[in-house]
């Protein structure tokens, strides 16, 4: 467990995951990470990094390889529903300051 949260742990990471969620089911290719999150260097690396972590899953077809969240993982799932509930209160929040 200790793996996915300093997986967890970087920025960069987290931006590509929500990319991920956001996305989901869609799977991605590197460059395709890259112009979403708007990151330009080190996708890959971050990307080997969560694979790793057992976070994301990869599926190969010829030279190419595409991205998603590995369906096994619930958290993900848990997660986006948190993200999406903060997202709202702040939304509320903004609006009561107005």
């Amino acid at each position: 467990m200790r793996i996915v949260f300093l997986a967890l742990g970087d920025e960069i990471r987290q931006l590509i995951l929500l990319t991920l969620l956001e996305q989901e089911p869609k799977e991605f290719r590197v460059n395709e990470i890259a112009q979403h999150t708007y990151l330009s260097r080190a996708v890959s690396h971050h990307l080997q990094i969560l694979k790793n972590a057992g976070l994301l899953q990869i599926r190969k077809e010829g030279t190419k390889n595409y991205y998603s969240i590995k369906k096994q993982t619930m958290i993900f799932y848990q997660m986006k529903e948190m993200f999406s509930k903060m997202e709202c209160t702040m939304k509320e929040k903004q609006n009561l300051d107005q």
